[in-house]
């Protein structure tokens, strides 16, 4: 009784007061927890208590393996949004390129209608568009006045190619993934 309850619920709370319990997030709380029973299995190994198999109903997941380095995650944050970013604009440029194939002047007003009708999109698709043309416009690659929408250049397939290549070029320099 005493080493089976009593004894390790006196050392878990010696433990625990030696550790800092300020208010915490939850990512925190478990990562101490897990640092707690890091120290409890040692604690037990250095009295001479056999170690647990690993694989057994007792083992514990090693808590350096969950432990972050806080820098590292932090590039790694900065470097996915600095490539969603990145990502992004070559998705916008992309659909503004295919949507002012079809436009005969620049600076001339088009009724979203009109351009549905030059791309030839199916009557399913049509929502897509018009969600298409609100984001080109919010993000000023279009104009829209008086429900006419504006492009002011026509755009290259070369330019476009170019900003995929630099697009993956970002992507491949920052790590993160194919």
């Amino acid at each position: 009784m005493i080493f089976k309850d009593e004894w390790p619920c006196a050392i878990a709370k010696d433990i625990e007061k030696t550790v800092v319990e300020p208010t915490e997030p939850t990512l925190q709380y478990i990562q101490r927890i897990l640092n707690n029973s890091h120290a409890w299995q040692l604690l037990m190994k250095g009295l001479g208590y056999p170690e647990i198999v690993s694989g057994s109903f007792y083992s514990y997941y090693p808590s350096e393996k969950l432990l972050r380095e806080s820098t590292s995650l932090f590039e790694k944050s900065s470097a996915l949004l600095g490539g969603m970013a990145v990502f992004n604009n070559m998705c916008l440029k992309t659909m503004y390129y295919y949507l002012q194939q079809n436009i005969k002047e620049v600076n001339k007003g088009y009724t979203s209608d009109e351009l549905i009708e030059r791309i030839g999109v199916k009557a399913d698709f049509v929502p897509i568009i018009h969600r298409w043309l609100h984001v080109l416009n919010s993000n000023s690659y279009i104009r829209n006045e008086e429900k006419e929408y504006y492009f002011e250049k026509k755009m290259h397939y070369s330019e476009l190619e170019k900003i995929w290549v630099d697009g993956k070029n970002v992507w491949e320099n920052a790590n993160l993934g194919t």
